[in-house]
């Protein structure tokens, strides 16, 4: 797919072999950080450490810094894409989750986060809830809603915060959640 959709953008595409890297486990903040969840990068690469992945990563994309998350949801089937973890705000501030499902692992990552430098904001998401699953376009962003007013409305301020001068469109994404995905999950953006 990958190779499909770079020679219908005429973009151009790198091999780097067999190494997986899904675009939902990848989080970048423009400025040479990115943030990965580690179970699942090294479940899609078995038998390289950690130092290998981060060689490889740092020559494909041209990275200074490698933040990782530790652990997931074992009901995630991603085995923990960073996406329903941790979001860029902008290049110096990222926003982490706080799920009822995930602290330890949220936790540790806004240690790491705060300890390289950024500014953490972090997310409540009540319940069986994730509002860090967003999709940021031109001209607008899309997050995810709960129907719960209180923390819909908190996730819908923080993103119109964040992105100035895009409309923010919060969609009921229940049955998407419900389903093992969310917003950036089943769209992704592609860079332009």
């Amino acid at each position: 797919m990958p190779t499909f959709v770079a020679d219908t953008a005429g973009a151009p595409r790198e091999d780097h072999g067999a190494y997986v890297l899904e675009r939902g486990n990848l989080e970048v903040n423009g400025a040479g950080v990115a943030l990965l969840n580690w179970d699942c990068q090294d479940d899609r690469n078995p038998g390289l450490s950690q130092a290998e992945h981060e060689a490889i990563l740092r020559e494909a994309l041209g990275l200074t810094k490698i933040l990782w998350a530790y652990g997931h949801d074992p009901a995630d089937g991603t085995l923990g894409h960073i996406d329903g973890t941790a979001r860029f705000l902008d290049a110096d501030t990222v926003a982490i989750g706080e799920t009822s499902w995930g602290a330890e692992t949220e936790d540790a990552l806004a240690a790491a986060c705060e300890a390289a430098g950024l500014e953490v904001v972090r997310v409540p998401a009540p319940g069986a809830t994730d509002y860090m699953n967003w999709l940021v376009g031109d001209g607008f962003v899309v997050g995810m809603a709960f129907g719960d007013a209180e923390a819909d409305g908190a996730a819908e301020a923080l993103l119109t915060a964040a992105f100035v001068g895009r409309d923010v469109y919060m969609i009921d994404a229940t049955s998407l959640w419900e389903s093992g995905g969310g917003v950036h999950c089943v769209t992704n953006d592609q860079p332009g």
